[in-house]
């Protein structure tokens, strides 16, 4: 989601009416590349009227739901929706996408099928799965690697279990949310697509401990319970069922403070608390939506971040290689220098041993020694003088000719 924009699509009010009155708005706004709250606020600025809550429900039941006029029937005009990925950056955004997204919750309790006649095919495809393997040690029946809803549960619970799930499925789908059976790991094995997010759920039958008491025939070798107790504890299949977002992460998981657990007990059984289980599946993946985006945008900037910090290095590289080179420079003119004022101290020693030779009657002709060494002294100063050009000399094959041990040694 780089929040990029993408090619306009163009609508005409009445036809948007008609759609959204045909399809729920969360499917909509999913092909038109909105956020559901994106989506809710284009109908608002254009004065399109939603279903209200509990259509949907009221529509799957086999009701016809009155729909609402549409206002000033007779202007219609075109409406160009630029699809585009809203960030979630601002933390009091989650608060507006969950109440936009209670108006697609149904305000009638979701119902619980009687009967698996007319099961959603997940549920039917599970019931056979199911049926087909053997319990635990703990007498409970679970769902193969693949092909089956994440559901474990004994032989006697299975199809009020597989009612319960048969219901939100057709609720989710009514909202226009998908139900998958990825059977990759255990966590993972059922999900709910809402959002741009999959959210992981399931139903497990809860263990209790009961105390059985021994046979008679058992063996007098067998080692009782303290005080020599003629019961021992046995763990069973309770009866009671719970519904889990994220399977086996516990109550609350991470640090959103969202409730992920629903179970039977004396306030009532799980066909009473669906649509607070629906719910709660969009406020998690409203948390796992903002917790993505806050994550991608962390990433943005840290290449961000990353960029620039190359960016700076490149041009600090730069910036010495300029310093580097001008500091060779300096160096290279004070060596110049120096060898011009060597060279120049130099021609005065020789013009002083000619002058010497000269008063001392020596001959400084170009055959005579003298005459050699004032020659060859004059090269040794050219060679120095930055201003001459450079006499060849037999030093420039000093490389060519040292000796071996002398070549590893400098």
């Amino acid at each position: 989601m780089d929040g990029t924009l993408a090619k306009p699509i163009k609508i005409m009010r009445t036809a948007l009416y008609a759609r959204v009155w045909s399809e729920p708005v969360t499917r909509l706004a999913k092909e038109y590349g909105l956020s559901d709250v994106g989506f809710a606020k284009l109908c608002k600025r254009n004065d399109r009227p939603r279903p209200a809550r509990g259509f949907w429900a009221r529509k799957v039941a086999g009701h016809k739901p009155g729909t609402e006029p549409l206002p000033r029937p007779g202007e219609d005009w075109e409406i160009e929706i630029t699809p585009f990925e809203h960030e979630i950056e601002d933390p009091a955004l989650r608060a507006e996408i969950e109440k936009e997204l209670t108006e697609t919750i149904p305000e009638e309790p979701i119902v619980v099928p009687e009967s698996l006649r007319g099961a959603h095919p997940l549920v039917a495809q599970s019931l056979h799965a199911l049926e087909l393997v053997q319990k635990d040690e703990y007498g409970i029946l679970r769902p193969p690697a693949s092909g089956c809803l994440d559901v474990a549960v004994s032989k006697d619970s299975l199809r009020r279990a597989l009612r319960i799930m048969d219901a939100l499925i057709k609720a989710f789908e009514a909202r226009g949310d998908v139900v998958k059976v990825l059977g990759q790991k255990e966590e993972e094995r059922t999900v709910v697509e809402l959002m741009d997010t999959q959210v992981p759920f399931g139903l497990r039958e809860l263990l209790a401990e009961k105390k059985e008491e021994l046979e008679d025939d058992v063996e007098l070798q067998v080692r009782y319970e303290f005080r020599h107790s003629r019961f021992r504890a046995k763990t069973v299949p309770s009866g009671d069922l719970c519904l889990e977002i994220e399977p086996r992460r516990g109550y609350y998981s991470g640090r959103d403070g969202k409730r992920r657990r629903w179970s039977d007990g004396q306030r009532g059984r799980l066909e009473g608390v669906l649509n607070r289980f629906v719910f709660g599946v969009i406020r998690v993946a409203t948390a796992k939506r903002e917790a993505r985006l806050a994550h991608e945008q962390r990433e943005r900037e840290r290449r961000e971040e990353e960029k620039r910090a190359a960016e700076r290095e490149a041009v600090r590289a730069a910036m010495w290689a300029k310093i580097e080179a001008e500091r060779k420079r300096v160096e290279r003119l004070h060596g110049d220098a120096a060898d011009w004022a060597q060279s120049r101290d130099l021609r005065a020693y020789i013009e002083a041993v000619r002058q010497d030779a000269v008063a001392r009657g020596k001959d400084g002709g170009d055959g005579s020694e003298l005459g050699k060494w004032l020659g060859w002294a004059a090269e040794q100063a050219d060679r120095l003088d930055p201003l001459k050009e450079n006499p060849p000399s037999i030093l420039d094959d000093e490389a060519k000719y040292k000796p071996p041990d002398r070549q590893r040694n400098w």
